[in-house]
């Protein structure tokens, strides 16, 4: 068994843990999706939840990164571009950050993934031109960024 599987039970704990936690602090603090024409939820509803999981996914990434399970590129793109995509949803969550500002970070956070991804030897990339493929590539993350956020 690899040493990093004992990783899964604290991680699993601590999930359960800051999310019993974060509400209170959410509803206390008043982080609270309230209703409109666009929600889903029929009540009030505590934003910003998802931190608590992006920042043990975070904190994995440094850990399996740190014990040379993963390599710098990976650690880059998932860890640090993953830590600062979570501070910024959460700081997005609790203050609403202007739509320019929020493309702005979502383009660089795309252009952060794309600088650490390889495309590798896929055939079908090799017959596009570069430039379409970081373009279409870009314009797709920023897309999925907003449907996981909406």
């Amino acid at each position: 068994m690899y040493w990093f599987s004992y990783l899964i039970v604290p991680i699993v704990v601590c999930s359960g843990l800051g999310v019993f936690l974060y509400k209170k602090i959410a509803i206390q603090k008043e982080i609270i999706s309230n209703l409109n024409y666009r929600t889903l939820h029929e009540v009030p509803t505590p934003r910003g939840g998802g931190i608590v999981f992006s920042l043990l996914f975070s904190f994995t990434i440094f850990v399996l990164w740190y014990g040379d399970e993963i390599s710098d590129q990976i650690f880059y793109m998932f860890g640090l571009g993953g830590l600062v995509a979570t501070l910024f949803g959460f700081i997005d969550d609790v203050k609403n950050i202007r739509a320019k500002i929020n493309l702005a970070i979502q383009l660089f956070l795309g252009g952060w993934a794309i600088y650490w991804l390889e495309y590798g030897d896929l055939p079908l990339l090799e017959s596009i031109p570069f430039l379409i493929v970081t373009l279409v590539a870009l314009f797709f993350m920023v897309w999925m960024m907003n449907a996981y956020n909406f």
